[in-house]
């Protein structure tokens, strides 16, 4: 799968999670704010009945309060919309190894990353399922061996140099580097439908 395959893959399916997740944010976020304005219109019917210059200093304040506070809820509701998309997405990397686009790709991945190593011995540890795969491209390349992925991810990462070198190929790698990029474009999308 090329990382193009995987982004768009990744933000198709982040994106029908986000809309479920903006759904119940924005209800929250409403909720809050027919709340705070509430809140802000009795406090200004007590200042009109006491004073014209306290009612305008505490308007001024509850309403500054309550666009913080709307604007607070907003932002830990983005966080947690963020938060939950890319939880999601990272429950989803298993099912990516095994897409064909994803093991279309692969190899050419695993080749590009032991470009990095050299004619120095690597060791290429994948993830459960691609060791067959990963082997049939390696046919030929003296030097290089495979060994099972030691941590949960999900991809491959090839070490060389007796560690000198390691090219971290795994899919939560990838989504990391990416998840800035994919953040903003997953909240101005949420911002588009929104309006």
């Amino acid at each position: 799968m090329t990382e193009a395959d995987l982004s768009t893959e990744l933000r198709r399916r982040a994106e029908a999670s986000a809309e479920a997740i903006l759904r119940s944010a924005r209800q929250e976020a409403n909720r809050v704010l027919e709340d705070a304005d509430a809140e802000v219109e009795a406090r200004r019917n007590r200042a009109v009945r006491t004073s014209e210059r306290v009612h305008r200093e505490e308007s001024r304040s509850s309403i500054a309060a309550a666009r913080h506070e709307a604007l607070r809820v907003v932002l830990v509701a983005r966080e947690g919309l963020l938060a939950r998309v890319f939880e999601r997405a990272r429950t989803l990397l298993g099912d990516a190894c095994n897409m064909p686009s994803y093991r279309n790709a692969l190899l050419e991945d695993v080749n590009e990353a032991l470009e990095f190593v050299g004619d120095q011995e690597a060791v290429v540890r994948c993830s459960e399922g691609l060791s067959d795969l990963i082997a049939t491209g390696l046919i030929g390349r003296g030097g290089a061996r495979i060994e099972p992925l030691e941590t949960h991810g999900h991809g491959f990462l090839v070490v060389g140099g007796d560690g000198q070198v390691e090219v971290d190929g795994t899919l939560e790698n990838r989504l990391e580097r990416l998840s800035p990029g994919l953040a903003i474009e997953i909240l101005t999308r949420v911002e588009e439908r929104s309006q």
